[in-house]
């Protein structure tokens, strides 16, 4: 890209060069893009945040 605010690392995927992008972060961008469908987090991310 031509400007510094937007990197593209993947072909139709944008992103803000700022820092790192969390897990948690790519969960709730695809909730809000899915509208909220029954997408959750599973498996030992979830035993994890449980404690």
């Amino acid at each position: 890209m031509k400007s510094d605010w937007l990197e593209q690392p993947a072909r139709s995927v944008f992103r803000r060069p700022r820092g790192t992008l969390s897990w948690r972060q790519v969960v709730i961008s695809l909730q809000t893009i899915l509208n909220y469908s029954p997408l959750v987090v599973g498996g030992r991310s979830a035993l994890e945040l449980q404690g």
